[in-house]
């Protein structure tokens, strides 16, 4: 008989759907490859519930009522809102032998008084954090705080009392020892979709010398990009994401929005940069990238330099003369993809480690 696993997500999205994170997309990732070996139930309290999008998971997969309050209400029922899905879900499906949880649903893992239960806490942010995010801004530490409270202060317990803790860089490894003083660790990196597969995606023959770059928050350093762009008048800049408010920019920069495509996305640019300056937990664009035949560059921030085979791709200071003339050399001689590299990403690998490491805790 199948061992049943429990996965708990405030947010769990098709790949096709929008709204789409490279934390959603690895998560979706996970639970697919756990589903073809355990008795797998996802539970998600996503807004936006799409189960045509789902694919084999929708019959699988309970979407909870979303919570409709907010501020300090939702602080008094969020835990007794988990409470209620965990005994419901044990009441229609049975007692898991594994509870999964991530990000804001971690307290669930202290719900099983019988301790029979083994809970995996997957960490691939800093949403549990607090006020500590690494280098983070005061506002992303204010929104830490709120999370903190959100939870009822129990997601750190719950971290330190798994039996596992999945995180996805040996940057986050590190990070989550440090803060939460527990070395039950495992890095399973996020996996590299299938759409990259393939053979390199074909280069747009109008941007002949462009340089990408994604942004989606404050610490993707946008200002940097802009200035770089001054610097660099004879390249064009393609800004993908949505920007939250108008940006002022050279005529050389090109804003894109959200491209759902992703392989379209990284054929508008041979060069791609991430000159975050906060600590990244990993950096999927950087590997997207490489997967689809580009050059990259990264700044030596958090799992950054995990994300690229050699430290020569990655850059120490914001100098601008230096990442542009980085950018000019790799124009001219692009960087090969290193495929022996990229091999640890490819999606059927990372599934068979969550199945080793699932199958190792709770037996297959």
């Amino acid at each position: 008989m199948r061992k049943s696993v429990f996965v708990f997500s405030e947010y769990f999205r098709g790949l096709d759907q929008s709204g789409l994170t490279g934390g959603v997309i690895a998560l979706y990732e996970a639970v697919s490859a756990l589903a073809q070996a355990f008795e797998l139930r996802i539970f998600s309290f996503d807004p936006a519930p799409a189960p045509e999008k789902l694919g084999g998971l929708s019959s699988r997969t309970v979407f909870l009522p979303a919570p409709k309050s907010g501020g300090l209400r939702l602080v008094v029922d969020w835990n007794r809102m988990l409470r209620r899905a965990y005994d419901e879900a044990v009441e229609n499906y049975g007692r898991p032998d594994a509870i999964v949880a991530i990000n804001d649903t971690l307290p669930v893992l202290m719900l099983d008084e019988t301790r029979q239960v083994k809970r995996i806490a997957f960490v691939q942010a800093y949403e549990n954090f607090g006020v500590f995010c690494p280098q983070g801004s005061l506002v992303e530490r204010l929104n830490g705080l709120k999370r903190s409270l959100k939870t009822g202060l129990q997601s750190k317990k719950a971290i330190q009392t798994a039996d596992l803790v999945v995180v996805n860089s040996h940057y986050v490894d590190r990070t989550v020892q440090s803060h939460f003083g527990t070395t039950r660790t495992k890095v399973i990196y996020p996996p590299l979709s299938n759409i990259f597969a393939d053979s390199p995606a074909q280069s747009d023959p109008s941007a002949p010398f462009t340089v990408g770059f994604v942004t989606r928050s404050s610490g993707k350093n946008l200002p940097f990009v802009v200035a770089l762009a001054k610097k660099m008048p004879e390249a064009n800049f393609k800004i993908f994401g949505n920007l939250t408010a108008p940006l002022m920019h050279p005529s050389n920069v090109e804003l894109m929005g959200w491209f759902p495509n992703r392989r379209e996305m990284f054929s508008k640019a041979k060069v791609w940069i991430v000159p975050s300056k906060w600590s990244e937990p990993f950096g999927m664009v950087s590997v997207e990238a490489q997967a689809s035949g580009r050059s990259v560059f990264v700044s030596n921030r958090g799992g950054l330099p995990e994300t690229v085979p050699t430290p020569d791709r990655v850059l120490s200071t914001f100098d601008r003369g230096l990442w542009a003339r980085r950018i000019n050399e790799a124009f001219e001689r692009p960087q090969m993809p290193d495929r022996d590299f990229l091999e640890q990403f490819q999606l059927d690998r990372i599934g068979r480690n969550w199945l080793a490491t699932l199958s190792q805790l709770v037996g297959s």
